[in-house]
């Protein structure tokens, strides 16, 4: 991985960055920042749930309708090449020092069918660089990826 300094993150030439939700990391806040509090007002996004009354209804019937909404439990992702020199912002849940390893896996699985688009990664000051770049090795992420550090 790259390592970048702060100032060098602001930089074009990634087209996802991907960082730990703002209460976890202070680059995420300065990223939300930058995005109008979109990634803040994301996370407090309330989904919609089928009522209570309509499930009764649906089970007494025996009809069953598909899941309407897809509820992201791991990740919020932005679209952001208006406000950012990036294309995605990527906001892992478990970008933190005990669950780093569960947040790679659900960036692989988020990453590899957008057709791996290149990454630069925000990691927070508590996660130490280099338990997390090993932990990126056996993930089979990509070696180009930029590291910025807070």
């Amino acid at each position: 991985m790259k390592l970048l300094t702060p100032t060098q993150a602001w930089t074009p030439g990634r087209q996802m960055w991907v960082s730990a939700l703002p209460a976890n990391s202070a680059m995420a806040r300065r990223i939300d920042w930058y995005l109008n509090f979109c990634l803040s007002r994301g996370l407090r996004h309330l989904l919609p749930h089928r009522s209570a009354s309509l499930e009764r209804i649906l089970k007494e019937i025996k009809w069953s309708l598909p899941e309407r909404f897809h509820t992201p439990e791991d990740s919020l992702m932005l679209a952001v090449s208006q406000r950012l020199p990036a294309s995605w912002v990527l906001a892992l849940y478990d970008l933190r020092p005990t669950s780093y390893a569960q947040a790679l896996e659900t960036l692989r699985r988020v990453w590899r069918p957008m057709q791996c688009p290149n990454l630069r990664v925000f990691l927070p000051s508590n996660i130490p660089r280099e338990s997390f770049e090993s932990a990126w090795k056996s993930h089979e992420l990509p070696a180009d990826a930029d590291l910025v550090l807070e």
